[in-house]
Parts: C-alpha cells; structure tokens; sequence
C-alpha cells in the first residue's frame, strides 16, 4: 500500500474519544458535536488506508447515508489516488485497497448481514436502537463472530431506549465498554454565541428538556419527554381575555375524524381564544354525510369560520368528507390536512404534525387561553400532556407517533389544526352568502 497522507483533522474531545483503547466505546453527543464527521475521516484515515478491514457502518436511512457520503466521505476520499478507492452506489459499500466499509440502514434491517465486522460503527444510536432487534439479533452477534471486533456507537440520546442501556454499561462495570459524553459546547469550532443561538431557536421548539436532550446530551425518560410543559397548559386553562378582544381575528376551525374510533372532534379558535370543542359520536352507514353537515352547521354557519382544516388521512375518512364538502359548494373554505406531509418549514420539522404542535406548544405558552368551563378539559389536558418529542432526522423535531400512545389525542390535534396554515380574514359577505344561499342545498336531505 502507497504510503498516503491525508489532510484531515480532529478536535481534542475527537481525538479523546478515537484514541482510547476500550474495545466498545458509546458516545452520548449533543447537536452539531461533529461525531459524524469526525469518524467518517478517522474510519477512511486510520481504519481502511493501509489494512485489511470488514467495517459495518449503520444509520437511519439510506437518504441518510447517501448525503453522508457525498458530504463527508467524498471530500476526503477524493484526496486520495482515483485508483485507490471506490463508491458502490448499489451495494452501499466503499472500497479503499483491501479494505470494505458495507453501509446498512435501520429502515431495512433485513439487510444486516453478519459477517464477523472488526469494526461497527452505529451513528444515530439514540434513533437506531429504538428498535431492539438491531442491537440483539443484528449487531451483538457481528462482535461475537470475532472475539477482536471493536465498536463505536454514538448520537445524540431520544429517550431511556437501547442505547441508553448500552451507555450505562461502564458505570455498571462490565468489561471492554467505555462511555463518552459530549455537549455541544466541546465543539471548539462552534462559537458559544452561535450555540447560544441554537438553544434558544430549540427552546422555543420544545423547552429546557429539550435542550437538556438536544445541547447538553442528557437522557430523558418518557414524562421527562413531554412536549408541551405542564405549566404552559395549567397557565391556559386560567388564563382569561376581555370580552371583544378578538372579535376581529380571523376564525379557524380544526377538525380530527377517526372513522374506526367513536371521538371525532371540532375545535373552533379566534386568535387567542378557544371558542369551542365539540365531541361527535356520529352512528350508523350515512358517517360521511353526518360529519359533512355538522361541518356546515356549525363551523361555516354558525361560527362562520374563515378556514377549515380537516383531518385528510385516509384511515380517519377525511377525504370522503372533503369531497362532500366540495361538491356542496365549500370549496373557498375548507383545506384537507394530512399530519404526515411535509412540514412548511421542512429544515425545522419532520413534518406537519410536528409543525402545528410546534406553533400551539408556542400559542399555548404565550397568550393562548384554554376552554375552563368546557366538560372536556381534563379529556385535553390528558391529550397534550400525552404530546412526547423524539429524534427527527438530521435537527428536525418528531414528535413520537400517535400509535405509540397509549390513546389517540384527538381533542388535542384538533386544537392543533387550527394551526395547520397562515389564514386570511374573509369578507363576512361571503360567510352570510354561504349560511344564506341555495348554494350546497342538497346537502340537508336525509
């Protein structure tokens, strides 16, 4: 092998961590630490340039890997002879002389083949290792297949899961781990001032425990993980408006169906009052036609909303709904929201259901004021305290979803529909023609 000298460098706490001798090291990081580009250069430096290795490198995604590669990998690769290296797209694998890097992604992980690795590196363990089948029927037996494997495992915490478990095993005195943790501020091409910045962009995404998580890599369990803070919501449910302030806002209403459950619920909000919360157990074959008109009755006569968003996800029925509506006439005034889609401001958020919980977390907290008197408040006190974050990909907010708790927050993505889109007041002309007219008149037969 020609001796090469490749131009790259490592922080301190990087070269702490590369150059310990432990055989299973877990690193616990906050945001931007450089943990994945610092062990991309050091695999391609001191792993594969000059040896024989079987490295496994495993992440999220393969959309994941792929932006790695070409951000991290390729620049360091490039410096070396065209000759000496390879990328196989297909096989997910880099080739540098003898040695191979195979690339293997948590979403598939069927492809985790168990080839006695010398070396695994899991980045994103804080995701990765929520399931726990990588980690014991994947992984774990890789570095018993070879009694001198080595492992890296690192990313920043999401939750009380495998991985945490993993980092605990030094403390608990069990043979060839070693754990690391790094905040943010040991990234010493980071400056404070710009760090300073990020907490208070991720505070107003999701609190102190959010930064605590996200900067200072700690781990939270599941309460700890709650999205929107007690006092926030305590604080709504008490917090009271003078009559007329915002009659002038523009009115929105959110709707969540569930057609295979029995809540299916309105939340009608005019700027920073909740004006209603209505409950519908709708009964029999005629389910899309009952929702349809209730919509009309109440949200587009008698509130006379300026926007109404329903829920579009096909499990729940929305888009039976939303076609009823628009073949009544109500086109103007109604918006099918799906909580999967892409968020607005994608670089923020995993999606839309992280976006709108985002901007009710903040209406909630800043001026927002709760239904006291309502008879279902402690049913939507329950829903958003029931909101827990988790790991998005690359610095997205996710929130854990709904399947993951223990019973649909259906009062609570109601309220934050209501936040799905900017909306713009009508003219209330054309709130009086709709409730007036002849328009959608077929709508009331039975």
């Amino acid at each position: 092998m020609r001796e090469i000298q490749l131009n790259v460098e490592y922080t301190e706490p990087q070269l702490r961590l590369f150059e310990d001798a432990a055989r299973f090291k877990t690193v616990a990081k906050g945001r931007r630490f450089g943990f994945t580009h610092g062990v991309s250069n050091w695999t391609i430096d001191a792993e594969m340039i000059g040896r024989s290795q079987r490295i496994l490198w495993g992440d999220t995604v393969s959309a994941n890997i792929k932006r790695y590669i070409e951000r991290y990998w390729m620049p360091t690769l490039r410096q070396l002879p065209p000759d000496m290296w390879k990328w196989d797209k297909t096989d997910n694998k880099v080739m540098i002389g003898d040695s191979v890097c195979d690339f293997r992604s948590a979403d598939k992980p069927e492809n985790w083949e168990g080839f006695g690795y010398d070396l695994v590196i899991l980045n994103e363990a804080g995701i990765i290792l929520k399931n726990p089948y990588l980690w014991a029927n994947a992984v774990r037996p890789m570095l018993l297949d070879n009694p001198k494997s080595r492992a890296i495992i690192g990313g920043a915490p999401k939750g009380k899961n495998q991985f945490y478990e993993l980092c605990q095993q030094e403390q608990a005195g069990v043979k060839d781990w070693k754990h690391f943790s790094f905040t943010t501020y040991d990234n010493p091409l980071l400056s404070k001032e710009a760090i300073d910045d990020l907490k208070v962009e991720l505070r107003r995404l999701g609190g102190d425990k959010y930064v605590d998580q996200e900067i200072y890599a700690k781990f939270l369990d599941g309460t700890e993980n709650q999205y929107i803070e007690d006092e926030f919501i305590t604080e709504a449910f008490a917090r009271k408006h003078p009559s007329g302030t915002y009659d002038n806002a523009v009115r929105i209403a959110g709707v969540d169906l569930a057609m295979s459950r029995d809540r299916n619920v309105i939340y009608h909000r005019q700027g920073d009052e909740t004006k209603m919360i209505k409950v519908l157990h709708p009964s029999g074959t005629n389910w899309t036609k009952q929702i349809a008109t209730i919509i009309v009755e109440t949200c587009i006569k008698s509130f006379k909303a300026d926007m109404v968003f329903i829920d579009a996800a096909e499990a729940g029925g929305g888009a039976g709904v939303i076609d009823l509506l628009t073949e009544w006439g109500y086109r103007d005034v109604i918006r099918g929201v799906k909580f999967g889609e892409q968020a607005t401001e994608s670089t923020l958020f995993k999606n839309k259901r992280a976006e709108m919980y985002s901007k009710a977390r903040s209406w909630i907290g800043e001026n927002g004021s709760l239904p006291e008197d309502s008879e279902y408040k402690e049913d939507l006190k329950r829903d958003l305290r029931s909101i827990a974050y988790m790991a998005g990909a690359g610095d997205r907010l996710q929130l854990i979803p709904k399947d993951q708790l223990e019973q649909s927050p259906d009062i609570a993505d109601a309220l934050s529909l209501t936040f799905a889109y900017p909306v713009k007041k009508k003219v209330e002309s054309v709130n009086s023609w709709l409730s007036e007219s002849g328009s959608g008149g077929s709508w009331m037969g039975s």
